[in-house]
């Protein structure tokens, strides 16, 4: 006991707090001071993990194309510190991420003095019905307010209560391995996705109450093309399909939406899994490099206008435009020899990769992903 109560001192929570502000100095402090005999076991990653970030208004104003195109695959966007502070950058950025083909969720810093239903109100307000894609909304409990543990579990309940009842999923929980022990100590959640604050490159200790963890905050101190820093990087426990297993609709297909994804197939689904006609040899796992005579390789527009020029181990065609209007475009048919994960690059040469904006569709199993790439940080 006495550790915990040396370690509390550091628990102080700013005004218009992001995510870590209250977890920062009391989880470093207590894990240093804990006196626990149960070992602080590290739980890794089952497999494969993804890199996502969390944003604020303290990140400025967000180039979501540029973040997208720096490999970030999913965010989390600050709606508000309880019902203090309204974050006035969250429609921009619950927006503009998900139209840059960013998997995204919404946090909300949570208060456990004010009335937690007001502040699952004022989220859910803004935040709007949850579509297709979009991940579960997150609790951030780091502020226990001076209440006592049995006080915050119970407000954290009601929280978690109305925002399940009015969206239909489980909201993910954000927290600190030794706040929840000493400040929630409810393992009412255990079934509840888990999102740990752990600053640590390796694997995340966990709270008691949980055996798993969904997301892994491991550093307030990254950066990323796009965004002031700093920003807190994260993994998902898991690769893209897991991903979007826990979004909404993610478990549950509807054929006739335009996506194929969970269980759906050709045979299931043919018009969302119809196989694509490619006329390109089928790419294996060392990859390939298509060709602009290649058969899957169709241009679009006037023939004026496009250009030809030697690539990477074959040519291509290029064209340059002042206009936003779709005018001149290609379409690459892929067709890959078995599922996975695949990398596309795209290559200009010098002196004509100097566009910053180049807009590339990437049409897949499970959606649309829109990227836009700054070509003159490579010379093809």
């Amino acid at each position: 006991m006495a550790a915990t109560a040396a370690a509390a001192d550091t628990l102080a929570v700013p005004q218009d707090a992001q995510m870590g502000d209250g977890l920062r100095n009391y989880e470093a402090a207590r894990a240093g001071l804990t006196t626990e005999t149960r070992p602080q076991a590290a739980t890794c990653a089952a497999g494969p993990t993804l890199t996502g970030i969390d944003i604020s208004k303290w990140q400025g104003n967000v180039d979501w194309d540029a973040v997208a195109a720096d490999g970030v695959e999913f965010a989390f966007v600050r709606v508000s510190d309880g019902l203090n502070t309204f974050d006035q950058f969250f429609d921009s950025n619950w927006e503009e991420a998900r139209a840059a083909g960013i998997t995204t969720g919404v946090y909300q810093f949570f208060r456990p003095k004010q009335d937690a239903v007001a502040q699952a109100e004022l989220m859910l307000e803004h935040m709007g019905e949850l579509q297709p894609g979009d991940l579960p909304p997150v609790i951030d409990v780091e502020d226990h307010g001076g209440l006592s543990s049995t006080q915050v579990a119970a407000k954290v309940k009601q929280w978690v209560d109305h925002v399940e009842a009015a969206t239909g999923v489980r909201p993910i929980i954000y927290t600190g391995r030794f706040f929840w022990q000493d400040y929630v100590k409810s393992a009412a959640y255990a079934d509840y996705p888990l999102w740990i604050a752990h600053y640590t490159a390796g694997c995340p200790n966990l709270p008691s109450q949980w055996s798993d963890w969904d997301f892994h905050q491991y550093t307030d101190s990254g950066s990323v093309d796009g965004a002031s820093g700093p920003i807190d990087f994260n993994r998902f426990n898991g690769d893209m399909s897991a991903l979007l297993e826990l979004t909404i609709g993610g478990s549950d297909p509807v054929c006739g939406d335009g996506v194929c994804g969970g269980t759906e197939d050709d045979s299931s689904c043919a018009a969302d899994c119809a196989e694509p006609t490619s006329g390109c040899d089928a790419i294996t796992s060392a990859g390939a490099v298509i060709d602009d005579g290649d058969a899957c390789y169709v241009f679009n527009g006037p023939a004026q206008w496009w250009r030809n020029i030697t690539g990477q181990g074959g040519d291509a065609k290029w064209t340059g435009t002042t206009k936003t209007t779709k005018t001149n475009f290609a379409d690459i048919a892929f067709d890959f020899a078995e599922a996975g994960r695949f990398r596309v690059e795209a290559y200009i040469a010098g002196p004509h990769n100097t566009t910053k904006q180049a807009k590339y569709k990437v049409q897949h199993a499970d959606g649309l992903a829109s990227v836009t790439i700054n070509q003159s940080t490579r010379n093809g």
